[in-house]
């Protein structure tokens, strides 16, 4: 029976003007802007989004993703995005969201899977 190999890593946060830049073994998320996030995603690999990160406290997935699946986790809020293993490309979904540093309204997350 071959033999099974993992990649663990370990997350970085990086703060640069008003962007927060999240580095996870299979993902790359900023926050350009209010009510906007940008992630770049492995394909296949699930992609951990912190919305408490990001101010957020409590999400629903409104519009999911084409190309992909979002799942709204745990009480904190996250999100793991997950793209189709042979998709590369842009996606997106939206969530409405609400926190003590946004006031309630949709969020977008753009999704480049590579």
């Amino acid at each position: 029976m071959p033999a099974r190999c993992f990649i663990a890593a370990i997350m970085v946060s990086v703060c640069s003007g008003s962007v927060l830049a999240q580095t996870f073994s299979t993902c790359r998320i900023s926050s350009p802007g209010p009510y906007q996030t940008d992630v770049i995603v492995q394909r296949g690999l699930p992609c951990t989004i912190e919305l408490r990160a990001m101010g957020i406290t409590s999400a629903q997935i409104m519009t999911p993703p084409n190309n992909g699946q979002a799942e709204l986790r745990g009480p904190n809020p996250v999100v793991v995005y997950t793209a189709r293993p042979t998709y590369v490309g842009s996606d997106r979904f939206t969530a409405r969201v609400s926190g003590p540093d946004v006031r309630t309204g949709l969020w977008t997350f753009r999704i480049t899977a590579r």
